[in-house]
Parts: structure tokens; C-alpha cells; sequence
């Protein structure tokens, strides 16, 4: 009985992921195809004249497993391959193992065209980022994909340390009520452990336990090794800490080291599925002084700056850095220390996990009793309007009076292909997701186009941040 595939079976979400490894002998073949004899690509001793000081492969040879996304797997066989936009990020060298990642973003079942976001991985570094436009000649046609079709649009793993404690164990049932699996770290069996597994249970909950200190670098490096074995994890929560009282070095054992060793694990799958999580359960002494809690913030912020990179770094590819800051809650880690001051249920601070996991906007927010404050740790300080929030619209740019209004961050967004919520004011190359050297260019020949407006090559050397690239369209299109 023979295979088919109809074009209807095509979903956001999908993703194809498999691995290819360049060799010079992939380049002799391609030069005789194309007739590039660069030496760049072929001669060492020549390479090592060059800024790359190694021979690196052709971007076009890198570009090649595209064709196999389009002919193979999205669509497939009646493929009919619209074009592409492509940004080279990295070089390759030969005899490097890339993870070729491809995402369906848009479906147009009119006229049967998948929009594909296609990466090529070396670890955590993203070498390669294009946009694929590919048509489907038929509606139902006798072959299958040659690379598993993986359905990222449903629930997948959470990992969720300290799940013996109430605030980990209250966000571990609640993702358990979403579908998600879990592979829950906690110290060891207890009845804590015992009672929530057998609540798990009876949610038909797939949920493995690690017992795992993470103050031994033994125990972390396992459970790393655990979440890395289950390549299905797009979620991570770290809610394990130490008390208040704990020496430091434990303090930033666990909050931070622990933390960053299971973030580096997960992201090279996550980012490979371009849909990922982690969340750091911070505290509110992260942005107040409070009396006794200064080692236990000192920790904590620690943390939440790694996070916070990983949003800058890797939001625009679909794996988001997030920072919950709770006020006190009401839990024995807190009991000696808040008093009679208004408390959070932990079930309270789980639904906000949740909803940070499942629909992020802010990377960062403070949920205290009463309301919940939105912001982003080191970039703009947090504001709050009770359980809501509004942004204020990124200022316009008008180069003459009959033009219609141009935002100058929708410009910055469209080019690095980023969403309305990522924040850009203090923004820039190493800052924004996705702004490099290379995109500046892109970003400042599209403002030329776009505002009608020209920069000089020393204006140019100062413009490698939103802030100095809105004043100076503003000074250029507001000229008295």
C-alpha cells in the first residue's frame, strides 16, 4: 500500500530537523557545477591571509539542504520552489556538523504555498537564517517526507526544578493540566515527592523524578544529561534555591551555576525545534533592598542576567529568556520572614508561569498581591497599571509633509523579522535580537529607502544603536 501526503496535512508549527556535514570533496563537486575556484573555499594557505584564517565553505554549498526542505519534506515531491531570503550569519568550515532546522510559519492553502523559516545550527550559533517561499503543484501526492515532521503546536516536556517545593510543585501541576510531560528535579523521595506524583498520576501525567543537589557540580552535570536525553523539552523553570541563610557560594550554586548548566543543555534542541522556554523563578528582592535577602538577590540577579541574554540572543528565533519576580508568597521558605505583609498563593504565581510560558510578552514581570508589573531586567525599568499593561508607541519619523507616517521601529522589526512586543529603545547590534553588523547594513539601506533620507559614511560609524539612529532620522527629516 503506497504513502501519500496532502497539503491540507501541512501545519504552523511543523518542524524538520537533520544534520549535514560539509567536506572539500562536497566543493570540488560543487566548483565543477557553478565554476567558483575561489581559493577562500579551497586553499589553506591562502585562507590564512584572510580575516577567517580557514577555508570556508561557499554560502550557495551551505544554502544546498534548502532544496532538500522544499523537495523533500516542505512540501515534498510536487514542490515548487518560490525563492528565499537569506541572511549568512556565521562561516562554515568544513567537516563541522550543522543542524539544519526548517519551521513552517505561514500556510496559504489558496494557492497551496508554504512560508518556511529555515536555520542551519553549530551548537547554539546560528550560521545561517532564511525565509523559504515553496509551492505545492498538487493537493495530494503518493510520497512521504524524508525527514520526520516533528508537531511542535502541541505541549511538549517541561523540565521544572525544585518541584518538591510549592511554588515548583504548583507550576509542575499546572503545566501537567496543559498536556505538558515533565521531568521534575527535586532532592530526593519525600512525601512532598510522594504526593505530587501520585497527583500527577491521576492526571495521566507523563512525569519522570531526577533526584538531583545542585550544589554538586555531579548532580547538575546528571540532570543536564537527563534533559538532554528527552529532546523534546521546549520548557524550562528553575525554581530551586537554597534558603535565605544559605552561604553564598550554595546561593549561587544553584540559582545561577545549576541554572546557566541546564539553559546551555535544552537550548541546542530547543533552538533546533525554533520553540523554547526557560524561566527563572526570580524573587522582588531582585529590584528592592530588602533586609537579610542581600546574598539570596545577589544570586538571583546573577541569573536572571543570563536569562535575559538568552532572550536577547535567541527571542527572534523562537526560544525566549523569561524572568518571573514574585513578592512574598505563602510558603514555608518565606514564613520567618514576611510577617502578617499581604502574601501570594503559589497556585497564584503558577498561573502567571503559564502564562509567561504560553503567551510571552514582556521578558520580565513582577507579580505581587494585587498586581503584576511588566518590564525588562537592565534594559527599562518595570511599570505597572494594575493587572494590565500598555506600551507607549515607538516614536515616528515624517521625512516630509505630505508623506505618511513611518515608524522607524517597524522598519528596525521588519528587517530583523522581530515582533511588535521585543522592546527596541536602548536597543542595538549585540543588544536587539538578530541586529549584527551585517543586518545594520540592511537596516540602514531600508531606512534610505524607506524615509528617503541619506547618511554619510561618519555618520555611519555612530549609528549602531536605535536611540542615535531615531535622532539622527529625526534631525535629517524635521531639517528647518
Amino acid at each position: 500500500m503506497s504513502l501519500s501526503t496532502s497539503f491540507d496535512s501541512f501545519a504552523v508549527g511543523n518542524v524538520a530537523i537533520f544534520e549535514h556535514t560539509f567536506s572539500q570533496q562536497d566543493f570540488a563537486a560543487f566548483s565543477r557545477l557553478s565554476g567558483d575556484t575561489n581559493p577562500l573555499h579551497h586553499d589553506e594557505r591562502h585562507a590564512l591571509t584572510t580575516q577567517f584564517r580557514r577555508t570556508i565553505v561557499p554560502l550557495h554549498l551551505v544554502l544546498a539542504p534548502l532544496s532538500r526542505v522544499a523537495g523533500m519534506v516542505f512540501p515534498g515531491e510536487p514542490s515548487l520552489y518560490l525563492g528565499h531570503d537569506v541572511r549568512a550569519a556565521q562561516p562554515v568550515h568544513y567537516g563541522e556538523a550543522l543542524r539544519y532546522s526548517a519551521r513552517i510559519e505561514a500556510v496559504n492553502i489558496a494557492n497551496r504555498v508554504l512560508t518556511v523559516r529555515a536555520l542551519a545550527l553549530r551548537g547554539t550559533e546560528i550560521v545561517l537564517d532564511a525565509a523559504m517561499r515553496v509551492q505545492a503543484t498538487a493537493e495530494i501526492w503518493n510520497s512521504v517526507s524524508s525527514v520526520p515532521i516533528l508537531r511542535t503546536h502541541c505541549p511538549g516536556r517541561a523540565v521544572v526544578t525544585g518541584a518538591s517545593g510549592a511554588i515548583g510543585g504548583a507550576i509542575a501541576l499546572a503545566l501537567a493540566s496543559r498536556g505538558w510531560a515533565l521531568l521534575l528535579q527535586d532532592r530526593g523521595d519525600g512525601p512532598r515527592r510522594q504526593s505530587l506524583r501520585a497527583t500527577l498520576a491521576r492526571l495521566n501525567t507523563d512525569a519522570e523524578f531526577v533526584a538531583a543537589d545542585m550544589t554538586k557540580k555531579s548532580d547538575s552535570a546528571a540532570l543536564a544529561a537527563a534533559a538532554i536525553r528527552s529532546d523534546d523539552v521546549e520548557v524550562l523553570v528553575h525554581a530551586a534555591s537554597p534558603g535565605l541563610d544559605a552561604p553564598l557560594e550554595q546561593l549561587v550554586a544553584v540559582n545561577y551555576s545549576a541554572f546557566k548548566e541546564l539553559t546551555l543543555a535544552v537550548l541546542p534542541n530547543m533552538l533546533a525545534r525554533q520553540k523554547g522556554r526557560v524561566l527563572l523563578m526570580g524573587s522582588v528582592a531582585m529590584v528592592r533592598c530588602l533586609p537579610g535577602w542581600e546574598d539570596y538577590a545577589a544570586a538571583k540577579n546573577m541569573a536572571g542576567a543570563f536569562a535575559v541574554g538568552v532572550d536577547t540572543r535567541f527571542s527572534s528565533y523562537g526560544v525566549r529568556g523569561l524572568v518571573m519576580m514574585p513578592g512574598y508568597v505563602a510558603t514555608p521558605f518565606s514564613d520567618g520572614v514576611r510577617g502578617n505583609a499581604p502574601a501570594l498563593l503559589p497556585e497564584e504565581v503558577a498561573v502567571t508561569a503559564v502564562e509567561m510560558i504560553e503567551a510571552p510578552d514582556a521578558s520580565t514581570v513582577l507579580i505581587e498581591h494585587g498586581r503584576r508589573t511588566f518590564g525588562r531586567l537592565g534594559f527599562s525599568s518595570p511599570h505597572s497599571t494594575g493587572t494590565e499593561t500598555s506600551r507607549a508607541s515607538p516614536p515616528t519619523v515624517r521625512p516630509d509633509a505630505t508623506a505618511p507616517t513611518i515608524s522607524l521601529a517597524d522598519i528596525v522589526r521588519r528587517v530583523l523579522r522581530l515582533p511588535q512586543s521585543v522592546e527596541l529603545n536602548g536597543g542595538g547590534i549585540g543588544v536587539t535580537p538578530g541586529w549584527d553588523s551585517l543586518r545594520q547594513i540592511e537596516i540602514i539601506l531600508a531606512i534610505e529607502a524607506d524615509l528617503r533620507i541619506q547618511f554619510t559614511s561618519a555618520e555611519l560609524t555612530e549609528l549602531n544603536g536605535f536611540d542615535a539612529l531615531l535622532v539622527a532620522c529625526q534631525r535629517k527629516a524635521f531639517k528647518p
